[in-house]
């Protein structure tokens, strides 16, 4: 035998042994491989999730759609998954996108405490969608302010469990209402942006609440939704891609009415 095939030997054995010891290699992103929706967002169940953009202490989930079959649909109020950069990310689910559950035949939704920002109900899947709701959640919140019919879970510890034989709508289902008649309206007076955040003013007006909305489509989907008190007359929404155009928006709140949303802003690339 050949000096050199004794040396190739010896490595063999060598790799071997290590094989044994510590387990077969396997690429760094085999463990952490998420599986993906049509859409190319992470898919946890039914749900096609993404991280929400705002940059806080905590992770916020924002469902970017539904792919499954199902009438009545619980959304759960916390989701773990891998995010873009192989990061294990668990966080409350506070969104639904718009066009979220577009042609999907939902009729029913069961809303998590958590939710902050739903859709207008001009979202075609959503508008005549009978959501369920705690009393005094943020849900509940939403989706009146949203003019949705809703009704109240009869459960009080976790809007995830559905009990169909009790949860039944009962008269305090609202109806649609006009949300945008007679209340005072503002618009965006300057942008100053940065790499990733933009500094945004708006004129003061009389009313209780301001609500921006901002998306990198013009249209306005899978917008974020954020609501400020009405001392505000500015805010730096934080968490920009850089190098991305954003489009911005602002209305008001009077009671459970709100103004027609301003005319589109860009946030230009920076």
């Amino acid at each position: 035998m050949s000096k050199r095939t004794k040396i190739v030997g010896i490595i063999f054995a060598m790799v071997m042994g290590f094989t044994q010891i510590f387990g077969a290699a396997v690429p760094v992103n085999a463990a952490t491989q998420q599986k993906k929706c049509s859409h190319d967002y992470a898919l946890v169940g039914d749900f096609g999730v993404r991280k929400h953009e705002m940059e806080d202490p905590d992770s916020y989930t924002i469902i970017t759609c539904y792919h499954g079959h199902d009438k009545k649909v619980v959304i759960p109020d916390r989701i773990t998954f891998i995010n873009y950069n192989d990061r294990k990310v668990t966080g409350d689910v506070v969104q639904i996108d718009y066009d979220a559950f577009n042609d999907t035949g939902v009729e029913e939704i069961v809303l998590p405490d958590t939710i902050f920002a739903l859709p207008d109900r001009d979202d075609k899947g959503l508008k005549d969608v009978l959501f369920w709701v705690h009393k005094g959640s943020s849900a509940e919140k939403e989706v009146k302010d949203h003019g949705y019919r809703y009704a109240y879970l009869k459960d009080s510890t976790s809007s995830n469990k559905l009990n169909n034989s009790t949860n039944k709508p009962n008269s305090s289902i609202n109806k649609p209402n006009n949300t945008t008649n007679k209340v005072n309206s503002t618009v965006i007076k300057k942008i100053a942006r940065s790499k990733k955040s933009a500094k945004i003013s708006w004129k003061k007006v009389k009313c209780d609440k301001y609500q921006i909305r901002y998306s990198t489509q013009k249209n306005m989907k899978k917008a974020m939704y954020i609501t400020y008190k009405n001392s505000k007359t500015s805010v730096t929404i934080k968490g920009l891609k850089k190098n991305k155009k954003y489009y911005v928006q602002i209305r008001t709140k009077a009671g459970k009415k709100y103004s027609a949303w301003s005319k589109a802003k860009i946030i230009k690339k920076r």
